[in-house]
């Protein structure tokens, strides 16, 4: 599957790398879709943080998104996600309301939401 996951309060804890690292092991497709801005008047922000979690994971530099402050939705609409990770209820909504599985980082059972969507959907 390919599933994105949102960077500030999600991918940066430490437990969603660690569930992240499972998926990666299973043969997902891993990106990271951030609202960061990239880039301001052609300056480039510092996001050695994003960028040092990615690496850790194995997840390459092509598989950053920045949103630049827009929604993710049609993006991930779009570009055939099957699930989305976030901890912004905002996104959340608004992901709901296309084909993409929304996953609230903030509830306890966000886990399980993921692995039956997974176990559900297998081809």
């Amino acid at each position: 599957m390919k599933i994105s996951f949102d960077f500030d309060s999600t991918l940066s804890r430490k437990d969603v790398q660690e569930y992240c690292k499972c998926l990666i092991q299973d043969g997902h497709d891993i990106w990271i879709t951030t609202s960061r801005v990239k880039e301001f008047n052609g300056a480039i922000h510092d996001h050695t943080d994003l960028i040092l979690v990615a690496q850790t994971l194995d997840i390459p530099e092509n598989k950053i998104h920045f949103t630049n402050a827009e929604f993710k939705a049609s993006y991930l609409q779009l570009n055939n996600f099957d699930i989305h990770i976030d901890d912004d209820r905002f996104e959340l909504e608004r992901i709901a309301k296309t084909d993409v599985l929304d996953v609230d980082v903030c509830k306890d059972d966000w886990k399980s939401v993921i692995c039956k969507h997974i176990y559900y959907n297998r081809n």
